[in-house]
């Protein structure tokens, strides 16, 4: 069975999207024209200082998008513009989740709900929300126009 996501999104499943998509579409309202997800690794990298006789360690984040691993609802047209917007913010957007990883605010043994905001032309505001549901080492992500 092939799934077509060109077609309006299905409501067999509770949250309205066809199974299957990678992201975090539970948390995506039902009906939007278009929305992208995505199921992003959450990469975690140590740097070693020495302070007198302590090493103090600190870790840095980076998120990877994998093509494969991220999908998108709406008409073909609609997708390619809202990809082509989409990404003229995503990499600060990732960078701004990577930082949520190095303060704190995030763990990946945590189940915890995020929502951002970014403006890009033609959609306007946009709405990104992200969970890692305590997979260990990837991001669920979620970003669809506010409307």
């Amino acid at each position: 069975m092939t799934l077509d996501t060109t077609l309006p999104p299905c409501l067999a499943n509770g949250h309205g999207y066809p199974d299957g998509l990678f992201g975090l579409w539970s948390e995506c309202p039902a009906g939007k024209k278009v929305a992208w997800g995505a199921r992003a690794i959450v990469e975690r990298s140590s740097l070693r200082e020495r302070r007198g006789k302590n090493i103090h360690v600190k870790h840095r984040h980076r998120i990877i998008l994998v093509y494969d691993r991220q999908s998108m609802v709406g008409d073909m047209q609609d997708r390619m513009s809202f990809t082509r917007q989409l990404n003229t913010k995503l990499s600060d957007i990732l960078d701004d989740i990577a930082d949520m990883f190095d303060d704190g605010t995030l763990s990946m043994d945590m189940r915890k709900l995020f929502t951002m905001n970014a403006v890009i032309p033609v959609f306007g505001k946009i709405v990104i929300k992200g969970n890692t549901n305590a997979s260990g080492r990837y991001v669920y992500l979620i970003a669809y126009p506010e409307e």
